[in-house]
C-alpha cells in the first residue's frame, strides 16, 4: 500500500483540496483511494497539533486504524492531508510564545509521526510550496485575519523567518521519510484538487469529481486588512476578537479584494529575502527536483503597486460597517450564546452537555458561493 502524506503548505490550496477530497470520498474508494480524516474533519489537521503538542498515543492508534480501514476497503493508497505537519515549531510553538529550540522541537515532531506509523510501511511526505515572499504575504494576511496579529509586515517576517526556511524543513523530513516528492505552488497555480488528482493519486481522469474549482478561504481586501489590523491592536475579550473576525469577513464578501494591492513587502525587501532563500531553494531543487520558482521579475501587473494606505474615509466607512453588523440582534444573541458556553466551560464543566444545544445560536463564518 502506498501511503501519502500531505504536509502542505500553508496557503497552496490545501483547504479547497481537502474539501474536494472529503466531497468525493466514496469516488476514491471505488478507484482504491482511502481518504483519512479526524472525525467531523476534513483532514488530519487535529492529527498534527497531537503530534506537536503532546505527541499522545492517539497518533499512532489513529494511523493504524485507518490503514486498517483501507485494507479492508481493498486500497492500494492511503492518503493523509494536514498542512498543519509543515512548520510545526511555529504554528503550534512560536506562535503561542515559545521562541526556544526551533529546530529540536520540529526535528522531534517529525520523528514522533515518523514512529507512529507500524513498522515497516513508510509514508510518502508531498509538500506544496510557495515562492517565499508570497507565502510570508499571504500567512501574514492570514493571522492578521484569524489570529489577532497587529504587527507590521517587517516585524513579522522576522518573527517567521524560520518557517520560510524550506530546505532546512526538508532535510528533516527526508531524514525521517525518505520518499520525498517536492512541487511548487505556482505549478498547480488555482487548480489544486486536479493537479493534486492528476500528479499526486495518478488519476488523469476527473471527470466525476465534485469541487474541483473550490475556492474556500476569503481574503481580505488591503483597506478591510489594515482595518481588522488596527482592531487587533485593542483589547477585545477572546469572545470579541472571535466576533471582530467574523464581522471582517462578512465585510469582506461585500468589498471583495481586487486583488491590486497584493504586495506587503518594499522592493527591497523582497529582493533580500529572496536571495537570503535561495541556497535552500537550489537544494530542493538538486535534492528533490523541485520545479525553480518563477523569479521576482516574473510578477505580473497587479504585483508591485504600492498601498497608499487606509485613507480617514475609507476608515470611517469599515468602522460604520463593522459597528452596524456587531450590533445587530444577530450578533449580540451569538455573543451571548459564546458567554455562555465559556462560562460552562470554565465554571460549570459537568453542564458541558448542554453546549451542543447552542450552537445554531451562534455566529458562523460565512462561505463564499463556489
Amino acid at each position: 500500500m502506498q501511503i501519502i502524506l500531505h504536509i502542505g503548505t500553508h496557503k497552496t490550496g490545501s483547504s479547497a483540496l481537502q474539501e474536494c477530497l472529503r466531497r468525493n470520498d466514496s469516488l476514491l474508494a471505488r478507484k482504491g483511494i482511502h481518504y483519512a480524516r479526524m472525525a467531523s474533519n476534513k483532514n488530519c489537521n487535529g492529527l498534527a497539533r497531537i503530534v506537536a503538542k503532546n505527541r499522545g498515543p492517539e497518533v499512532a492508534a489513529f494511523v493504524s486504524r485507518h490503514i486498517d480501514k483501507a485494507l479492508a476497503l481493498g486500497a492500494h493508497t492511503l492518503v493523509m492531508s494536514a498542512e498543519s505537519f509543515y512548520a510545526m515549531a511555529m504554528f503550534f510553538h512560536k506562535f503561542n510564545g515559545r521562541h526556544g529550540g526551533y529546530w529540536k522541537l520540529e526535528s522531534e515532531s517529525v520523528g514522533f509521526l515518523h514512529h507512529a506509523f507500524p513498522q515497516g510501511v513508510t509514508a510518502k511526505p508531498v509538500v506544496f510550496f510557495r515562492r517565499q515572499d508570497r507565502f510570508l504575504e499571504s500567512i501574514y494576511g492570514e493571522v492578521v485575519k484569524s489570529r489577532g496579529v497587529d504587527t507590521t509586515i517587517d516585524e513579522f517576517v522576522t518573527f517567521f523567518r524560520e518557517a520560510l526556511d524550506y530546505g532546512r524543513h526538508m532535510e528533516i523530513w527526508s531524514a525521517h521519510f525518505p520518499d520525498c516528492s517536492v512541487y511548487t505552488y505556482e505549478q498547480a497555480s488555482n487548480g489544486m484538487p486536479k493537479f493534486f488528482l492528476r500528479e499526486v493519486l495518478r488519476l488523469p481522469d476527473s471527470d466525476g469529481f465534485d469541487g474541483l474549482d473550490l475556492r474556500v478561504n476569503t481574503r481580505l481586501s488591503r483597506d478591510v486588512l489594515e482595518f481588522k489590523r488596527r482592531l487587533n491592536a485593542t483589547e477585545m475579550s477572546p469572545v470579541d476578537r472571535y466576533l471582530s473576525d467574523l464581522a471582517c469577513r462578512e465585510i469582506a464578501q461585500a468589498l471583495p479584494d481586487d486583488g491590486v494591492y497584493k504586495d506587503y513587502l518594499s522592493p527591497q525587501a523582497r529582493m533580500a529575502l529572496m536571495d537570503e532563500m535561495a541556497r535552500g531553494n537550489a537544494f530542493l531543487s538538486e535534492k528533490f527536483a523541485m520545479k525553480p520558482f518563477p523569479s521576482v521579475s516574473e510578477d505580473g501587473p497587479k504585483d508591485g503597486v504600492p498601498y497608499s494606505g487606509l485613507s480617514p474615509e475609507k476608515a470611517a466607512l469599515l468602522a460604520e460597517r463593522y459597528t452596524r453588523i456587531t450590533r445587530s440582534a444577530r450578533y449580540r444573541v451569538g455573543r451571548g450564546a459564546l458567554l455562555a458556553r465559556q462560562f460552562i466551560q470554565q465554571r460549570l464543566p459537568q453542564f458541558s452537555w448542554i453546549i451542543p444545544f447552542g450552537r445554531s445560536l451562534s455566529p458562523q463564518r460565512r462561505r463564499l458561493p463556489n
